[in-house]
């Protein structure tokens, strides 16, 4: 039976720690019974016992750190998450980063009907979230608002936006139908929603990788010392991004990756997702590439293909105590995080494939827990089955989030 690092090393207590020095000193012929409860000795031994029993919880905390499973549960007196201790672990037993958080970007599509705007540097232009209040500046130089010039005649024209680096991973998130504000207007220049006249659907990031998502890739990485190309391994390349960018630039991090074989064929499909949602096919190709040179025999049948996009709408009343402004719109941006954190094909439960509704409760009520006191969720009722292995859950832009002050 392997035992637990907890049954090997344990901290002690003081009290524990003035026993075993009092033990001590009867065993050396010291009178301890003559030592009072408030004479000096006593309080000497009292205090040299605090220092041995905080230097006995810093060598638990210490040998908790230096294990990949309990380095992945550590967390401070809060019970927020250490990462320090996993990021040592994974590098130097795995050689494995963890994955950094990822911005919010996509397309923002302009109404203009007036003359052409630009075009602007890198970081000139810049829109602001009408809830979060999270900001975005334009990625791309020499891009342009387009204009007709003509009154009345609106041109619609597209630039590439990220969140800013104050609104890291989620915290960027705007979700479909969000209208963007331009920090400084321009006459004629409007914003259009997000998922119309060209836009990105919605912009969506990834926090930076928690503990024991690292924890799993670095055992991933273990099976590439396997034959035939391991699922795990085939994961591995394809989620890390320092592997993927030495066959190609893709244009979102794949953060999702799900291996199907079709047995009849013998054809391996490896199925692949960004933040947003399925990956593109120049995306796949390029980890099609490092997985055909790092992993897969050759003359063995591998094809990297994007996810398929199956999107689900949700429709909640939220029941608070007091109104919270714009509390649809960061239940909205919860539930799309919270699909963006599921894996391809749906995540397990009584049978493969499936989201949970139990999921899509928690995501709503934990954007504003002191007020939130109840939420109905009328769509979907009950788990939702994905179509197959490839598909990857996004959020409808048909979803409706009501908010009514009262309790349930």
């Amino acid at each position: 039976m392997i035992p637990t690092l907890s049954s090997l090393i344990s901290p002690v207590t003081p009290a524990n720690a003035l026993a075993s020095i009092l033990q001590i000193a009867q065993g050396l012929g010291l009178s301890t019974t003559s030592w009072g409860p408030f004479g000096m000795v006593i309080s000497i031994l009292e205090t040299m016992a605090e220092v041995v029993a905080e230097g006995s919880e810093d060598v638990a905390y210490t040998a908790q750190g230096g294990y990949a499973s309990t380095a992945a549960a550590m967390v401070d007196s809060d019970g927020n998450a250490v990462t320090t201790w996993m990021d040592l672990v994974a590098s130097e037993v795995y050689g494995a980063l963890r994955l950094p958080a990822v911005q919010a970007a996509g397309l923002v599509a302009f109404a203009n009907t007036s003359s052409a705007r630009g075009p602007f540097a890198v970081g000139a232009l810049h829109l602001k979230h009408p809830v979060t209040g999270a900001t975005y500046s334009n990625t791309v130089a020499g891009e342009q608002i387009y204009g007709t010039g003509a009154p009345g005649i609106p041109y619609y024209s597209t630039m590439r936006f990220a969140a800013d680096a104050g609104y890291p991973g989620k915290s960027g998130n705007a979700v479909g139908g969000t209208v963007l504000q331009m920090v400084t207007p321009f006459p004629g220049v409007s914003v259009c929603a997000l998922g119309a006249e060209g836009s990105s659907d919605d912009l969506v990031g990834t926090d930076a990788e928690k503990n024991f998502a690292l924890l799993a890739r670095c055992k991933q990485k273990t099976e590439a010392i396997a034959p035939n190309g391991a699922d795990g391994a085939m994961v591995y390349v394809a989620t890390t991004p320092g592997i993927v960018a030495l066959f190609g630039t893709v244009s979102a991090p794949i953060n999702r990756a799900r291996r199907f074989l079709d047995s009849a064929s013998g054809v391996c499909s490896l199925y692949l997702a960004n933040a947003d949602g399925p990956a593109t096919l120049s995306d796949a190709a390029i980890v099609q590439e490092a997985e055909q040179a790092l992993v897969v025999r050759t003359g063995d049948n591998l094809q990297c293909l994007p996810a398929v996009d199956e999107s689900i709408v949700v429709t909640a009343i939220i029941y608070v105590t007091a109104p919270v402004s714009g509390l649809g719109a960061l239940a909205a941006n919860a539930v799309a995080a919270y699909f963006a954190s599921l894996p391809i094909g749906g995540t397990s439960m009584a049978i493969d494939g499936v989201v949970p509704v139990s999921g899509i409760m928690a995501a709503i009520q934990s954007v504003v827990p002191s007020a939130v006191t109840g939420v109905n969720l009328l769509a979907p009722l009950v788990n939702v089955v994905m179509s197959g292995p490839s598909a990857v859950p996004t959020l409808d832009p048909s979803s409706v989030f009501v908010v009514v002050t009262a309790a349930p």
